[in-house]
């Protein structure tokens, strides 16, 4: 039953004939559902808003005694669904609301964001707590994105030319780098200071930093497979 409802729902067909019939066949099965067969059927009849009395406060009955056995999606589904039909219950949200705040640490930014829309919906206070809850997560969210961007694009730019200041022999090439152990040579290649060590590689795979032996592509290619380690790469 709803496999079927929640199949209508989705596709946006409203067969209300079928969909009565449903909704008294799974009044009467609701103690033998499990709670995500309660949501699915309570979000299938909200969505196509067609209000099954009968079914829904025999759900009602069920999700009080069966709160905690809800996860975090079956509660806040549920609850949106019977605040957008308009069902009315205090016990039913109260149970819903205490449940749901057990477990606001653990929803998602769209579970918390469910939760606000039903509980105003109900009218119901707790929809403040999921508010603050949304807007702190989404916060430190933002912080955390901002950060990461900051690391990618300090990544990316190029090591404080302290070779680069050196006398160039007017070749491209700075003079008297001794961190990298290959004669001191630093050739300035691309976007990058080159260490000799690189060249050489380089000249192995037939790739030249400052040169027109290989084309971009190889020498894009040649790049990632090597590591410098003096330069932290």
């Amino acid at each position: 039953l709803a496999n079927m409802a929640w199949a209508f729902a989705t596709a946006g067909q409203k067969p209300r004939k079928l969909f009565s019939a449903i909704g008294n066949s799974a009044a009467e099965r609701a103690p033998d559902c499990k709670p995500r067969e309660l949501a699915n059927l309570a979000w299938a009849f909200a969505t196509i808003e067609q209000n099954a009395a009968k079914m829904f406060n025999a759900f009602a009955e069920e999700a009080v005694q069966r709160a905690d056995t809800f996860n975090d999606h079956d509660l806040v589904i549920t609850t949106w669904a019977f605040a957008t039909i308009g069902f009315r219950s205090e016990e039913f949200y109260e149970a819903m609301a205490a449940t749901s705040r057990l477990r606001a640490s653990a929803f998602t930014p769209k579970a918390l964001s469910l939760a606000v829309t039903a509980f105003q919906r109900a009218r119901h206070p707790v929809a403040r707590f999921f508010a603050q809850k949304l807007e702190a997560l989404t916060a430190r969210t933002a912080k955390g994105r901002r950060s990461s961007l900051s690391a990618v694009g300090s990544y990316g730019q190029t090591r404080p030319a302290a070779d680069d200041r050196r006398p160039s022999d007017g070749a491209g090439r700075t003079r008297g780098h001794g961190g990298n152990g290959n004669g001191g040579r630093v050739y300035q290649g691309a976007d990058h200071a080159w260490p000799d060590h690189l060249l050489q590689e380089g000249k192995r795979n037939s790739f030249y930093p400052d040169g027109d032996e290989a084309s971009a592509t190889r020498w894009k290619k040649a790049r990632r497979k090597v590591v410098d380690k003096d330069s932290g790469w």
